[in-house]
């Protein structure tokens, strides 16, 4: 906001009439800006510098190997770190292909020194395999003028077999 004003005042001094302008300022106001635009610059690439090259985030997802049919199955999302600093993140889960999730993607903050845990639901509605993608990060610079976004953890693979419980609970309501 003070880059902008600034400009704004350089620039009115060359439109104001004569009787209110100050040319003597001229100078000066263009100094201060030129001033201003490089600290600006200065601090855009001090903190595209500090995204860019954060140390790496691991990820372990934990769920169950095989999942019922049509049931709901719960996932976790551990996230580690070494960060110095605490740091503004949104995270998305790529989940398998025609799978109904609630929360996927969620936003927190990591804390230094500490891990973070991130939890849905997933159901499948189609038996056979099927394979979970990778971890989809977007981080926050320091300032919160940059986002990177960073895909990280493995690929997990799960089975979706018949939910045999609903089976065998209509076979005993026939009987």
């Amino acid at each position: 906001a003070g880059w902008t004003l600034i400009g704004l005042l350089l620039a009115l001094n060359n439109w104001l009439p004569s009787s209110l302008a100050r040319p003597d300022w001229q100078p000066a106001l263009v100094q201060l800006w030129q001033i201003a635009t490089a600290a600006l610059v200065f601090l855009l690439l001090l903190d595209a510098f500090t995204v860019r090259y954060r140390r790496p985030i691991q990820v372990a997802r934990e769920h169950h190997d095989s999942l019922a049919l049509g049931a709901w199955s719960p996932v976790t999302l551990r996230l580690t770190h070494a960060f110095t600093r605490p740091v503004s993140i949104a995270i998305f889960d790529h989940i398998p292909a025609g799978a109904e999730a609630d929360f996927p993607q969620q936003t927190g903050q990591l804390q230094p020194g500490q891990g973070s845990e991130f939890h849905y639901r997933l159901r499948l509605p189609q038996r056979g395999n099927h394979q979970f993608g990778l971890l989809d990060v977007l981080l926050t610079s320091h300032m919160g003028l940059w986002q990177r976004r960073v895909f990280c953890g493995d690929s997990t693979a799960l089975k979706v077999y018949p939910n045999y419980a609903a089976v065998s609970q209509y076979a005993m309501l026939a009987m």
